[in-house]
């Protein structure tokens, strides 16, 4: 008998996203997340970006140019950590839509 997971199951699992990782060849639903928020602006090449779940070249694409754009940051590139993760939030907070469910404070 398989276990179908309820949407609360995938948003505590999703609360899981924030503060962690996640850089070309991670996989899974918080890829799918940070992929959704940077469709939000259409930060970066890749218009539209493809939310597969897939943290490919055009998702690390995506990532940097919101780093080099957002932040100043020198050192951009392309990698979803600590630091990208507040810019994630801050762009999903400032969106007219609904706030993706990545564990956000």
């Amino acid at each position: 008998m398989a276990v179908v997971p309820t949407t609360s199951d995938r948003a505590d699992a999703l609360s899981y996203c924030y503060g962690k990782v996640y850089r070309n060849g991670s996989r899974g639903d918080c890829v799918k997340d940070i992929q959704e928020i940077l469709n939000i602006d259409d930060y970066g090449p890749a218009r539209p970006l493809t939310v597969d779940g897939v943290y490919g070249i055009n998702t690390e694409d995506d990532v940097y140019q919101l780093q080099s754009e957002l932040s100043g940051y020198p050192n951009a590139d392309g990698v979803v950590g600590p630091f990208t993760w507040k810019l994630l939030c801050e762009v999903d907070r400032g969106s007219d839509g609904p706030e993706v469910d990545a564990g956000c404070p």
